[in-house]
């Protein structure tokens, strides 16, 4: 049962005490989880230190990173040592649970937008009919639960995408190309075997660049497109870019 489908029905807590429909088992602890709500977020009044919420995005989102580990990682080393708190601490991980189970879901169509696009649903069908792999490179810096309500809004959720990228299972961000040979590693490819479709004229480009080409459906018209255009009509396009993509191996492979 997903959560959303538990707030609606409502159920019972960890005691068995019922718990009313759109409530979560936090509710009723609402001070203390509140209160380490705030810290996560770096929204305590009492609390005079660093934001740890916002220091761990400037942590993983840094170019010049050279640990080995994931971002979820680097988040909760720098949460814990900002706050003198570890992540794992129950009233912490009770709050972050509360957040994402009651909280982000209101929070549609505000900071982090994500919303259906027509034809967007179209254009998945139509890749997976030409027999193409599908996956999700969205930019890792949610959690999985995050990232499943984002697609919820966006009308995907259902999608059986071959890989999902998130703040547990990745290394770095975009548009670091690190990222994206990790995400196409992980689903058996090579850059150049894959076409990143993205709207967001700096992120969704690796840097530097790798041969992974990127069919691009926001605003603007960035040169390193290989195609430009509403994500509508992309679907009817894809034969075509297909074709261009495998015109320009054979033209590499000649070259060398």
């Amino acid at each position: 049962m997903s959560w959303h489908t538990a707030r609606r029905e409502g159920g019972t807590d960890d005691q068995g005490s019922p718990v009313r429909p759109g409530r979560h088992p936090a509710r009723h602890q609402p001070l203390r989880v509140r209160r380490a709500l705030r810290a996560w977020q770096g929204q305590d009044p009492l609390a005079h230190r660093p934001r740890p919420h916002l220091a761990h995005l400037l942590a993983v989102c840094s170019e010049s990173r050279t640990d080995d580990l994931t971002n979820a990682e680097l988040y909760n080393q720098t949460f814990e040592r900002l706050s003198g708190i570890p992540i794992e601490d129950p009233v912490i991980a009770d709050a972050i649970d509360y957040y994402e189970s009651e909280c982000l879901w209101d929070l549609k169509g505000g900071p982090v937008l994500a919303r259906e696009r027509e034809g967007a649903r179209a254009t998945i069908e139509r890749a997976q009919s030409l027999g193409l792999t599908v996956a999700l490179a969205t930019n890792p810096t949610f959690s999985l639960a995050c990232d499943k309500v984002r697609m919820e809004w966006a009308g995907v959720a259902d999608v059986d995408f071959a890989r999902i990228s998130h703040i547990e299972n990745s290394h770095r961000v975009k548009p670091d190309a690190a990222y994206y040979e990790e995400f196409v590693g992980a689903i058996g490819l090579e850059p150049h075997e894959c076409l990143m479709v993205g709207n967001d004229a700096r992120r969704d480009f690796p840097r530097p660049d790798i041969e992974l080409r990127t069919a691009y459906v926001g605003h603007g018209w960035p040169k390193r497109a290989i195609w430009r255009g509403p994500i509508g009509t992309l679907g009817s396009a894809l034969p075509q870019i297909l074709e261009i993509l495998n015109t320009q191996d054979e033209k590499s492979e000649h070259s060398h």
